[in-house]
């Protein structure tokens, strides 16, 4: 009950929520432009994402005990959603956004939040604390700072490039927090107490179960940058809070991760700027050759259901293993849907 009770107040309050959006949001003006992407629709409600962000922020302030880890989650996490809030309805610049993701990775570091280890299939633990450098009364730990800061803008950025067909970011947060939840349920695998983070993980679940309900295609509304770039980065700060669960997410989020470095070399390799957005992403592909983005969705919710479960049940090197098939399988598939279209 100590987890089914917070999870069921946040589907609920998300619930409420967007129906609270679909009611206000048109009258406030929150609606997307549909007419600027040569869609012939009516506009409806946008970025209704925040409303994953309240309620997490709402839950998490109810449910877990406040320690740093926390403080510094729903800080940066609140800082992220601002200014991607921002984006949708301003159209930021680029530099802008990678600035404060950069930030939010620091608000992460200042509270004691980051990579402190790694363990390479194989070999031993690897301490990423070993080099600091001394900084504004404290210390920069260079190793681990930096891959923090590097994970935290690879998870934030690759949700929100698969933010390009309905339900696929509510989706897929739902499955990997999901996951992530069982894993820490699981007392054989942990040497620390994984009650706070599974307490975290299980209300991102239920807010984004709630959420899908109406993101699902055909959407009520568009859970725009707001929603899916708060998504990414919670989900990549509670990997690296977790202490353990990297591989796992990485496994979870394959498919927005591999094909985000597929597409941003495929950019640069073509003269291109890495951040300029296209529809040469996977989702794109497979509507492209066929697929509803029902059914798009579907296909990658099985892909990271099947490759989460698999993860609930390997070691080291047996998800050293699967992610390299899943990046395989995933490369195989660009390759075949890049031969269908020619």
């Amino acid at each position: 009950m100590q987890y089914f009770v917070p999870f069921l107040f946040a589907l609920i309050l998300t619930v409420l929520g967007s129906f609270a959006v679909l009611r206000f949001f048109p009258k406030l003006g929150l609606m997307d432009r549909p007419h600027l992407y040569g869609l012939k629709r009516r506009p409806i409600p946008y970025p209704a994402g925040i409303v994953i962000w309240l309620v997490f922020t709402i839950c998490v302030l109810y449910f877990a005990e406040m320690r740093e880890s926390v403080y510094g989650l729903l800080s940066a996490g609140t800082l992220i959603m601002v200014v991607s809030f921002a984006d949708d309805r301003l159209r930021l610049p680029p530099w802008l956004r990678f600035f404060v993701q950069i930030l939010a990775a620091g608000i992460l570091i200042y509270f004691k939040v980051g990579v402190t280890h790694i363990t390479i299939p194989g070999s031993e633990v690897l301490d990423l604390t070993t080099w600091k450098i001394p900084l504004l009364g404290g210390y920069f730990t260079v190793w681990s700072d930096l891959l923090t800061i590097f994970l935290v803008i690879l998870f934030t950025n690759s949700m929100n490039w698969l933010d390009g067909s309905p339900g696929l970011p509510s989706g897929i947060s739902f499955i990997a927090s999901g996951i992530l939840f069982l894993l820490a349920m699981r007392p054989d695998l942990h040497a620390i107490d994984q009650t706070q983070f599974a307490l975290l993980a299980v209300i991102l679940a239920g807010a984004c179960l709630g959420f899908a309900f109406f993101d699902f295609p055909k959407p009520k509304f568009l859970i725009g940058d707001t929603g899916s770039m708060f998504l990414g980065f919670t989900l990549g700060a509670l990997a690296i809070i977790s202490g353990g669960k990297l591989a796992t997410t990485f496994l979870i989020l394959g498919i927005p991760l591999v094909d985000a470095v597929l597409v941003i070399t495929n950019r640069i390799l073509h003269g291109k700027k890495p951040w300029k957005g296209d529809l040469s992403h996977l989702h794109h592909r497979l509507m492209r050759a066929g697929f509803t983005p029902r059914q798009t969705a579907l296909v990658v919710y099985v892909w990271a259901l099947v490759f989460g479960l698999v993860a609930l049940f390997l070691h080291t090197n047996g998800k050293a293993i699967a992610l390299l098939i899943l990046a395989s399988s995933i490369v195989f598939l660009e390759i075949f849907l890049a031969y269908r279209k020619k």
